[in-house]
Order: C-alpha cells, then sequence, then structure tokens
C-alpha cells in the first residue's frame, strides 16, 4: 500500500469500528492468523479482538475517533491513536458515570 492508502485504510478502521460500532467488520480488518499482543481477559485472535471491542462498546458511547499519526517503515505501520467517548455502562466494574473518557495508544 501507498501510504495515501494506508493512511485511507487505518481511517476507514477507526471509522467503522470505533466510531460507528460495526463491531461486524473486525473479520475485513484482523487477519485470519492475527494475533493480539494486548494483555487482558480475551483471547490473542480475532475473536479476542471482537470481545474487547464489544466490551468498550457496552461501557461507552459516542465514540469519537481523533486524527491518528502513522509512521511506515516498508511494508510495517505503525499507528498512534486517540479517541473519546462518554462513559454510558459499567466498564471492568467501574459504574457509568457520564463522563468524556479519553484513551489512547
Amino acid at each position: 500500500m501507498t501510504p495515501e492508502e494506508t493512511k485511507a485504510y487505518i481511517d476507514d478502521f477507526m471509522t467503522e469500528i470505533w466510531d460507528r460500532g460495526n463491531i461486524d467488520k473486525v473479520d475485513e480488518y484482523f487477519a485470519p492468523n492475527f494475533v493480539s499482543r494486548t494483555p487482558g481477559p480475551f483471547g490473542s485472535d480475532r475473536e479476542g479482538r471482537r470481545q474487547m471491542i464489544h466490551m468498550f462498546m457496552d461501557a461507552f458511547s459516542e465514540w469519537k475517533s481523533d486524527e491518528s499519526v502513522i509512521l511506515r517503515d516498508g511494508d510495517l505501520a505503525l499507528v498512534r491513536w486517540a479517541g473519546s467517548a462518554k462513559h454510558t455502562g459499567d466498564f471492568m466494574g467501574v459504574p457509568a458515570t457520564g463522563n468524556l473518557v479519553c484513551i489512547g495508544g
């Protein structure tokens, strides 16, 4: 992919999955052999990623992805992202606060 195609792909992923909550598109963005290195209670495969996203969607609403920074080296890309959402449901034992929450990675 060109740098422009990579940016468009990542922007589309952030919009579809996070901003629109379209969890059904996980298989379009994560390869069948995807392995997550994110610690937590979910599996390291696509299904685990789907469960993790679902947990966030149940606890937070009105997701808004902010601009991503993309660093490329050959066919590898590192994405620095940020987003915000309203805490409207239980999240890991924390009751909904109604507060705006910012998260990044």
